[in-house]
């Protein structure tokens, strides 16, 4: 349940626990992809804000899945991650 031991003891600790629960780099490749896609279906580049609102959707839909998966994934992510921040 709850151990001390593994709460943060300070917020920039906090916060970089948070960051890394989501998974930037595997969320900004997701984005990469979703451009890669409009470009292709497009046959060019689109505009400004046909790019940011995808991408954006995209990044912050798949970070919080990152998040979601490990808060019910909590037993083996506790065994098979340990350096993973647990939710």
């Amino acid at each position: 349940m709850f151990n001390a031991s593994v709460v943060p003891s300070s917020k920039a600790a906090l916060i970089l626990g948070y960051v890394r629960l989501t998974r930037p780099l595997g969320a900004l490749l997701i984005g990469l992809a979703t451009f890669l896609g409009q470009v292709v279906a497009l046959e060019g580049l689109p505009t400004l804000p046909l790019v940011i609102f995808p991408f954006l959707a995209s990044v912050f839909i798949t970070a919080s899945s990152f998040a979601f998966n490990d808060y019910f994934d909590f037993e083996i992510d506790r065994v098979n991650k340990p350096d993973r921040p647990i939710p």
